[in-house]
């Protein structure tokens, strides 16, 4: 049965590379987050751009900052939203029911975990374990086999039969900063 779930996952990542097809995030879905923070350099007339928008996913009971146009898709009963900070990188989001028969545990989802970074390309160089809110997750970190520093970052939290997938990709500077930063934590598991 797991067997199946790594394969699943690496289909949506082919999915999330090839989303042609895929619809871009319906208005409904993408709420105002708080406004963005104000900085020295900027003068108060000026508004600072935030990329990223709250999506709330309701039929998967989570809520995560996405870029403001990001593309999903949901088959199966499987949910895959990705979105582009161009030139800079991409942000992903998967949620998917595991078997019935099988209680899933961070060391269950690890094959998943490392499958999300293998298919961006990248080498697994750490593993962690983490938590969200009393949910047990596992954060594995890789660089990607190219001559530019690209690293990718795939978070996976267990709860109950649901495993939801957190990753990102791009370059360095990028996977560092702020609104990764902020992707990364904003996922909200509501039950």
């Amino acid at each position: 049965m797991l067997g199946r779930a790594v394969g699943r996952v690496s289909i949506a990542i082919v999915f999330a590379s090839v989303f042609a097809g895929a619809t871009l995030a319906d208005s409904d879905d993408v709420v105002a987050n708080s406004p963005p923070e104000k900085t020295a350099s900027v003068p108060k007339t000026h508004k600072v751009l935030d990329k990223l928008k709250l999506a709330y996913f309701p039929n998967y009971s989570a809520k995560i900052l996405m870029p403001v146009q990001f593309q999903k898709k949901d088959l199966n009963g499987q949910l895959t939203a990705m979105g582009a900070d161009l030139p800079h990188g991409i942000y992903m989001f998967l949620s998917m029911t595991g078997p019935d028969d099988e209680e899933l545990t961070p060391e269950k989802i690890k094959p998943i975990v490392r499958a999300a970074i293998e298919g961006m390309k990248a080498e697994v160089d750490t593993e962690s374990s983490i938590k969200l809110n009393g949910y047990d997750g596992l954060e594995m970190r890789g660089k990607v086999k190219v001559e530019a520093d690209v690293q990718a970052i795939a978070r996976g939290y267990v709860a109950g039969k649901k495993l939801y997938l957190v990753s990102a990709m791009g370059t360095a500077v990028w996977i560092n900063s702020k609104d990764v930063s902020r992707f990364f934590n904003s996922i909200e598991i509501t039950p």
